[in-house]
């Protein structure tokens, strides 16, 4: 379940029959091992510039927290997206930056 905002509320998640909760745990963690590995292989210059927020279909979202590291990583988005298909093979096409406010 969504609303209008693309989001799913939070009462769904503990409230589901699903087991939701696990589950996004799991990609949470899971999220949380693949931006640690793959600060490792960015370039010195934009290592910590940008986090890892979600992969889904061929779209890489990653969050950065100013104008300007967003822009950095916006001028090396190729560069990006090679580290993530070639050494996590992931089929990200796309990547979304959003920045996130203080």
């Amino acid at each position: 379940m969504r609303n209008n905002s693309g989001l799913t509320p939070i009462n769904y998640c503990f409230d589901s029959k699903d087991n939701n909760l696990p589950r996004i745990l799991k990609h949470a963690a899971y999220l949380r091992e693949l931006d640690r590995k793959f600060q490792s292989k960015l370039p010195l210059a934009l290592r910590g510039l940008c986090s890892i927020a979600n992969i889904r279909e061929n779209l890489l979202v990653v969050i950065c927290y100013s104008q300007l590291e967003a822009s950095k990583v916006r001028m090396h988005s190729r560069v990006i997206l090679q580290i993530i298909q070639q050494d996590f093979k992931i089929t990200a096409k796309k990547l979304k930056i959003i920045i996130e406010s203080s």
